[in-house]
């Protein structure tokens, strides 16, 4: 059965939240969090983790990609996977406008508007 979008939300906030409770060092290097969550879902990479952290973040190598691709135009992804980040782009926008009106503090401090 597929979660739906708000269901996976809470289902890793959950997750987060438990590990930068017990890891410090979650707090201060999101690598390190990223492959701790990871760790605590049960995936098991066999990576160095300590090296690992070191590697540019996820977050940056998407971006690079999404410049590439979004602005420069080169290596478009095909059309199916287009549609499926169109749809998940959607369905994130929704609930994060859900959660912004139950929380009108974060509405107005909110660096997503």
């Amino acid at each position: 059965m597929k979660m739906e979008i708000n269901e996976v939300e809470e289902s890793l906030k959950d997750a987060v939240e438990k590990v930068l409770k017990k890891d410090e060092r979650t707090r201060n290097n999101y690598n390190w969090l990223i492959f701790q969550v990871w760790k605590y879902l049960g995936v098991d990479l066999g990576v160095n983790y300590d090296l690992a952290i070191e590697m540019p973040s996820f977050e940056s190598i998407s971006r690079v990609a999404r410049d590439i691709q979004n602005k420069e135009k080169r290596f478009i992804p095909d059309e199916a996977t287009i549609e499926k980040r169109e749809k998940l782009f959607s369905e994130t926008k929704k609930f994060r406008g859900r959660y912004k009106e139950d929380n009108p503090t974060l509405m107005a401090n909110s660096w997503m508007n």
